[in-house]
């Protein structure tokens, strides 16, 4: 049963069809084909697990600056997305509840590739987390920060205490990411 269809400026008729399950997750063809074909697809035609509502949590972390900490000493929290099947214009999710009274946390959203055989990291985008989760001045459970896209790779979550700690400044803080 066709979940629906658009015909395109190009004339091409798109349609995606419900053609079985891929664990949790339902396959959908997604035929691509010239206007008023009627024998089958003209041109692409895939299965595609897609997550079609909700979201799920994929990493519930903590992590720790010690006492008198040197400003600008990272954390870091991979997430691997590959698992998490998003269709192609899901998003993520990361929430960051920061009890520290004492410094912000600047993070950055990084993506994985391959430079030769060394992985690395390059920024996404970036983000800052307020101090206590100070918002207009009041303090929040945590901050929610939302990044759009297809997201079928290894990121990495990178935090940052902006200031130095004082001898007794460290804290833990809580990272929770959501694929939709």
């Amino acid at each position: 049963m066709a979940y629906g269809s658009l015909r395109t400026a190009s004339g091409l008729t798109v349609v995606g069809d419900n053609v079985g399950t891929l664990g949790s997750l339902e396959a959908v063809k997604i035929d691509i084909g010239a206007a008023g074909a009627t024998s089958g697809p003209v041109g692409l035609s895939n299965p595609l697990p897609v997550r079609r509502a909700g979201a799920a949590v994929i990493q519930d972390a903590t992590v720790s600056w010690s006492n008198s900490a040197a400003a600008n000493s990272e954390n870091t929290v991979d997430l691997d997305l590959s698992s998490a099947a998003l269709s192609p214009n899901g998003g993520l999710i990361v929430i960051v509840r920061n009890p520290s009274t004492e410094t912000a946390l600047a993070g950055e959203l990084r993506v994985a590739y391959s430079d030769g055989a060394t992985t690395r990291y390059a920024k996404l985008a970036p983000f800052t987390v307020s101090t206590n989760n100070a918002v207009g001045g009041t303090s929040a459970d945590g901050e929610a920060f939302a990044f759009d896209g297809a997201l079928l790779a290894t990121q990495r979550i990178s935090l940052k205490n902006s200031t130095a700690l004082d001898s007794s400044g460290g804290f833990t803080a809580r990272v929770q990411a959501w694929v939709f």
